[in-house]
């Protein structure tokens, strides 16, 4: 039988705890500059730690890692929803592995007190991704 995990231990990332292979020169520079930094007492520097410091003295980075996530995150579920008005044509009930729409479709909802409410997804972002800028070097 499975253990119960609480709320905490289920949010937890295990890849945060994993140590930090050193195995190129930046790698090197990083982990040396973040053991300096916290002086971790098992002498070993966890990805966790360098997340740390890196949003402490370099927020502009961590930030805009996690927009681009969050954003592509996001499109993805969007991009998830089923369409009905391709479903109606092939004949699928409830959005059954329907395509997901070329252009963004408005998407009907119900709020808690019971209100009707329209939601109009945004167009693709205008910009290009940290990762299509990275693959380019």
């Amino acid at each position: 039988m499975e253990k119960i995990k609480t709320m905490e231990e289920a949010m937890h990332n295990p890849d945060l705890d994993e140590v930090v292979q050193v195995d190129n020169e930046l790698k090197t520079f990083v982990v040396d500059y973040v053991g300096k930094e916290l002086k971790p007492e098992t002498g070993t520097v966890t990805v966790e730690m360098v997340i740390d410091v890196l949003a402490s003295h370099f927020p502009e980075l961590v930030f805009a890692i996690a927009e681009e996530n969050f954003i592509r995150g996001y499109q993805q579920a969007v991009n998830d929803l089923p369409d009905p008005a391709y479903d109606a044509i092939v004949g699928r009930e409830n959005g059954a592995g329907g395509a997901p729409p070329s252009t963004p479709q408005p998407i009907e909802y119900v709020r808690a007190d019971g209100t009707k409410g329209v939601a109009h997804p945004a167009d693709p972002a205008p910009y290009e991704s940290i990762q299509s800028k990275a693959s380019k070097k």
